[in-house]
């Protein structure tokens, strides 16, 4: 599968990850540019601002709590440029593969598991913190389940409000 406009490639690899992503420099790298405008939604011009607020707006109503969870990952001691660096190029060629065969993937818990590659490299099974690992597992299964059900209920409110006022799908 070649990526294109037309192939589904933002939403197997994450699309709300991708506009988070679209004004780093290793997005160009790692992503095709402006991917939230390859699903039809977003003109390219206006994706670069688009991501800049709400990524700015992100922090002051969640807080950097992710962000910390994921540096937390590998010891300070341990971490460094090399780490870094590893972890990058371990998460964006999973990344690859998943996208390469069609696979949906988490961007996100590639880069949890890239660093823990990469920090027990670096520093045995020692460097990594597994207080924070746990956290990212936790989420993993967590995350589907509760958007499951999140889910059943929402489609269940929403068929009782068509019922209620005689709302039809088209």
């Amino acid at each position: 599968m070649r990526w294109a406009p037309s192939t589904s490639w933002t939403s197997s690899t994450g699309m709300p990850n991708c506009s988070a992503v679209v004004v780093s420099p290793l997005a160009l790298l790692s992503r095709p540019p402006f991917c939230i405008s390859m699903a039809g939604n977003l003109p390219a011009k206006w994706a670069p601002a688009w991501s800049a607020v709400w990524n700015f707006v992100a922090y002051f109503v969640v807080g950097l709590a992710v962000a910390n969870t994921v540096a937390k990952v590998v010891h300070s001691e341990f971490s460094g440029v090399a780490v870094i660096f590893s972890a990058l190029i371990g998460a964006i060629t999973w990344n690859y593969v998943t996208w390469w065969v069609g696979m949906p993937s988490s961007s996100s818990h590639a880069l949890i598991g890239g660093l823990i590659g990469a920090g027990v490299s670096a520093g045995g099974i020692d460097a990594v913190n597994w207080e924070s690992v746990q956290k990212t597992v936790a989420a993993i299964f967590a995350s589907p389940a509760v958007a499951f059900i999140i889910a059943f209920v929402a489609m269940y409110l929403v068929k009782l409000i068509q019922r209620l006022f005689s709302v039809h799908e088209d």
